[in-house]
């Protein structure tokens, strides 16, 4: 399919693979999406920026800090990483139901819909869009009037949030497609509305819709106090800007304790004489109403009970669509013009227009088949032999950061496909390794019988399904960590890989390749003698709605974090855990206390590890810190960068530019085991034993709350 993407300020077109639609989301073929002047033309003047100007945002202190922790090597890959991609475009469409999740109830095939959201609404012939933000269009308004829907729904809740009652007075400060929308909905509700701005044309058009203009010139607060007698029940400020002039003359002509709704990007530095003299309330609106930005309701398809809240994002988009069908918003005077995705440039450049508000795109009639989901992307010849072909699955950041620069530089290693459910992102990774296809069905890499090794990179809820479907197929699997997010889970990967012992396989445990890993245990040597391990893991706090932490999706912390550990404590000690004990951190909420965990390992062998995970620490120390004792000899290691030995009065001090946590040697001896060279079959049963003992500390923290 075709869809609309910005990169370093160019407007591109690409044909990427039809999404995949998930369990709560409907895949709607758009008829028609919407390219707003204020939003859409910020993204593409923000992705002009160049990466050290983004990578201020984070401030230089920031990033030298990560410097300093990691290297400069890894911070440049992980700032690259974020803004160097195609950008979506859009966020207001509609258009007909094609398919439908397995969870989704209220549409069905055929059903006409407008829906929104950036990232799911996008400029693009097929958008998959979470259910709760998408809804049907009244029978009375066509297409073009329904891609409102979503801005629309962001002036319906800016005026929901000022409570204005029938025959007040409000104020409208930016007279751009957000404002005069607003402007319609406000005289819609029985609401006195004055409209403000620069320009004399936009303050014409919302006196046409039944607002008092007024252009922004000296003497207007004069004027307006004198015509409310009282001042503005309530200002509604859409218009953008890092100035602060919009909320000042909001604070001048509002009437004491009105209230001021920020819609737009504006300064808010108003002057204090004015806010606490009249004891003004400053309130923002964020985008469409309750439910936009939360995970369970966009993602998980939960809804809010209409008793507690009201106007969701959805219902907002409902009563706006019926304004429209009533005929008491009228978005047709809004638009200036109407291209097809050929003239994308075209409709930009009219977007520049001042006198433009808003254009449409509009899609051309296509069938869904099944070869929509992938794309060609390399015609190259077939790979030689001793090439191991990979196919890629959820390639998300940590893999652009951490893997693959390294699959690029084993010679051995030849990516055949790419699967993601992002299409763009499938593509952009099998243009980097010049893969013959990008699909958003992972399904495809799994038939593709080019395909000998699957990499599966996907979050942690996919992992088990895959990589048992992998054996299945006869594929060797490398599979992210954690393997299985549930017990059952994992019974089920285990019994799959004993049924196809004679394919290889390797969990992402990466610590026990780290260079450090290795000098350590050489160091100490192998032996039966017990070892005696202390390490620290001081982790940044999260915020607990992160994906990481939901059971169904990440797992918490011991899962994503201390396994590592769990496996290196194993490599060390060549012995199981005999007595597992831990300890969560005095934490009500099930989800933080997997941050704050204290575990004691006994082993078959004698040896005693103890790990203790804080987010309570500073952030000025290390990460990772481990002191560990053998035989009358000792090693301090410091984030993997530093490592000292003590062997009686011998002291040895190693030190790396840029941190090592094994994942390049993972690969090779992956690559290894692969052509026969090694066996890794033991560095497997400890990766499962680490995902054992995982399972085991979670119940045993969960159980003290």
């Amino acid at each position: 399919m075709k869809q609309v993407f910005v990169k370093r300020g160019q407007i591109t077109v690409e044909d990427v693979p039809v999404p995949q639609c998930s369990d709560n989301f409907i895949l709607v073929q758009n008829k028609n999406s919407l390219i707003s002047s204020g939003t859409e033309l910020s993204v593409v003047k923000s992705s002009k920026e160049k990466i050290s100007k983004k990578a201020k945002t984070k401030t230089l202190a920031s990033i030298l800090k990560k410097a300093q922790k990691v290297g400069p090597a890894y911070t440049l890959k992980e700032i690259q990483g974020r803004v160097e991609q195609l950008g979506n475009l859009g966020y207001s469409s509609s258009g007909i139901v094609v398919q439908t999740g397995k969870n989704v109830k209220e549409f069905s095939v055929g059903d006409k819909v407008a829906c929104g959201g950036a990232g799911f609404a996008t400029h693009s012939e097929f958008a998959c869009v979470p259910k709760n933000l998408a809804v049907k269009i009244p029978k009375n308004v066509s297409f073009e009037e329904a891609a409102f829907a979503t801005v629309g729904s962001i002036a319906m809740h800016g005026v929901r949030r000022s409570q204005t009652q029938i025959g007040e007075t409000v104020a409208v400060i930016g007279l751009g497609l957000l404002g005069q929308l607003t402007v319609q909905i406000l005289k819609a509700s029985g609401i006195n509305v004055i409209g403000i701005d620069l320009d004399k044309n936009r303050v014409r058009l919302s006196e046409k819709f039944g607002a008092k203009g007024f252009e922004v010139k000296k003497g207007i607060e004069e004027k307006i106090n004198k015509l409310t007698k009282m001042g503005c029940d309530s200002v509604i400020i859409s218009a953008s800007g890092k100035t602060n002039s919009p909320i000042n003359l909001a604070g001048k002509i509002a009437r004491k304790k009105a209230k001021i709704i920020v819609l737009g990007h504006v300064g808010l530095d108003i002057d204090r004489g004015i806010s606490y003299a009249k004891e003004l309330d400053i309130i923002s609106s964020r985008a469409y109403g309750p439910g936009r930005y939360d995970q369970e309701y966009e993602l998980k398809g939960t809804d809010y009970p209409v008793s507690y809240v009201r106007w969701t994002a959805q219902r907002n988009m409902e009563s706006f669509l019926q304004l429209v069908a009533d005929k008491k918003i009228n978005v047709k005077s809004l638009t200036s013009n109407i291209f097809s995705l050929k003239d994308v440039e075209k409709a930009y450049k009219n977007l520049t227009d001042k006198n433009s508000l808003s254009v449409l795109f509009k899609y051309s009639e296509k069938k869904l088949e099944k070869k929509d989901f992938t794309v060609k992307i390399s015609e190259r010849k077939k790979t030689k032999s001793g090439k191991i072909n990979i196919g890629l699955i959820g390639p998300g950041h940590f893999f652009k950061v951490i893997h693959s620069s390294n699959i690029f530089n084993i010679k051995n290693f030849s990516v055949e496909s790419v699967a993601d459910v992002d299409g763009k992102n499938s593509k952009e990774i099998a243009k980097q390794f010049n893969a013959r296809t990008a699909t958003t069905d992972y399904k495809n890499v799994l038939e593709n019988k080019n395909v000998d090794l699957v990499f599966i990179a996907t979050r942690p809820d996919m992992h088990t399904e895959i990589a048992v479907e992998a054996l299945k197929k006869g594929k060797h699997v490398f599979v992210e960590k954690p393997v299985s997010l549930n017990e059952k889970e994992f019974h089920k990967f285990v019994k799959e890989k004993n049924r196809h012992s004679e394919l290889v396989c390797m969990i992402g445990q990466n610590k026990r390749y780290a260079p450090f890993s290795r000098k350590i245990k050489q160091f100490f040597g192998s032996d039966d003698k017990p070892w005696m391990i202390d390490y620290k893991l001081n982790i940044l706090p999260q915020d607990t709605k992160h994906w990481v932490y939901d059971s169904e999706i990440g797992g918490g912390r011991v899962l994503s974090e201390m396994i590592h550990h769990y496996d290196l404590f194993s490599y060390f000690t060549e012995s199981k855990p005999v007595q597992i004990e831990a300890f969560g951190a005095g934490m009500l909420e099930e989800k933080a206390t997997d941050d704050n965990v204290v575990t004691v390992l006994k082993y078959e062998n004698g040896s005693v590890a103890t790990l203790r995970c804080t987010n309570l620490g500073a952030e000025s120390i290390v990460k990772e810190r481990m002191e560990a004792s053998k035989q009358g000899k000792t090693v301090q290691m410091h984030d993997y960068k530093i490592l000292q030995l003590y062997d009686g009065f011998y002291r040895k001090e190693i030190r790396l530019a840029n941190q090592d946590k094994g994942h390049y040697q993972e690969l090779i001896d992956l690559k290894n085991a692969l052509l026969g060279k090694i066996s890794i079959e033991q560095n497997l049963e400890d990766a499962l034993q680490a995902t054992e003992t995982a399972f085991k500390v979670r119940k045993q923290i969960r159980k003290l709350f």
